[in-house]
């Protein structure tokens, strides 16, 4: 029997977005003045170590807002050229070694700003993955919310992702990285989600992490460490978020670079901008942060002003 055709479904823009489709341009102009624009195909490599209770080093690639298909940013020969490095990167580890995706493999398809740019596009991510997979690299991931928030998630993106080799990680899933817990926890973007984080993780802290291992959070949103700083304080945590993409901005930059980006992360739900750094750290409850800039992002945002990075991670023993 033949599959049933997917007939892709839009969803209409909303305010907020309507909003920021007619600020944006005017955004755009005044980050050009302040800041030198990137270029969507250079990308970053970041590397990053964490001592932490372990035997032997953990080697990690993560990655965050893949968002497949935006026009002039993530097409095939950027999916392409991008998975090439990421595979560069993968391969100059040694093993131990694993590849994390913080969410938002696709577009929303908000009427009429993105007209289907991520069926256009997924199966060039499909064959990337699937690459990395028969290298015997397992490929752990979270969804983000134009994941879940795509009509057609469910029943088309996901599951061909998950026949490719990717574990899409379930609220509160543990998996075993070696000496590693890595545990998926939900978007903290929705409303839905963020009732669970305030009324359900409370009760979930003492079936977490119950063994007392190093772990690594995986998740969507960087407002979710106000909530994990308080699991298991005396145990090495490390969150791994995307979400802000930095902003798009220097927060470190000129003071309208600065005013600029503190505006495009309240746009984006992000009301902490301390939480948005490579190099977060809490060392009172042995917590890390590290929230990626991203690959690529949604027509509706606005033009990057910072690199897209992939971050090579390494977990070293405390001697």
């Amino acid at each position: 029997m033949e599959q049933e055709e997917i007939k892709p479904a839009q969803i209409p823009i909303s305010l907020p977005d309507l909003l920021k489709f007619f600020g944006s341009p005017l955004m755009n102009i005044l980050g050009r003045l302040i800041s030198e624009y990137r270029e969507p195909n250079r990308i970053v490599v970041g590397k990053h170590t964490y001592l932490a209770d372990v035997s032997t080093p953990h080697h990690i690639v993560f990655i965050s807002d893949l968002h497949i298909g935006t026009p002039g940013d993530m097409e095939k020969s950027k999916i392409e050229s991008t998975f090439q490095l990421i595979t560069e990167t993968l391969k100059g580890q040694d093993f131990p070694k694993i590849l994390l995706i913080g969410g938002d493999f696709i577009n929303l398809p908000i009427y009429p700003v993105d007209n289907h740019s991520s069926f256009r596009e997924f199966r060039t991510l499909l064959t990337e993955l699937d690459k990395i997979s028969a290298l015997g690299i397992p490929i752990l991931a979270v969804e983000g919310n134009h994941d879940t928030g795509h009509p057609d998630w469910r029943k088309y993106f996901r599951p061909l992702l998950q026949n490719v080799g990717v574990t899409i990680l379930d609220p509160c899933e543990n998996q075993q990285f070696e000496e590693l817990n890595i545990i998926g926890l939900p978007d903290y973007s929705t409303n839905v989600n963020q009732n669970w984080y305030n009324n359900y993780l409370p009760y979930l802290r003492p079936t977490l992490n119950s063994s007392g291992c190093p772990t690594i959070y995986l998740t969507h949103h960087p407002s979710a460490i106000n909530y994990i700083r308080y699991l298991n304080s005396d145990v090495f945590k490390l969150v791994l978020t995307g979400h802000s993409h930095h902003s798009g901005f220097n927060l470190n930059g000129r003071r309208l670079s600065k005013f600029l980006g503190r505006m495009a992360l309240r746009a984006a739900g992000v009301g902490d901008e301390h939480l948005v750094r490579c190099d977060y750290v809490d060392e009172a409850h042995h917590l890390y942060g590290l929230n990626s800039p991203g690959i690529a992002r949604h027509p509706l945002h606005l033009k990057r002003f910072i690199d897209p990075m992939i971050h090579a991670i390494e977990i070293q023993p405390y001697s």
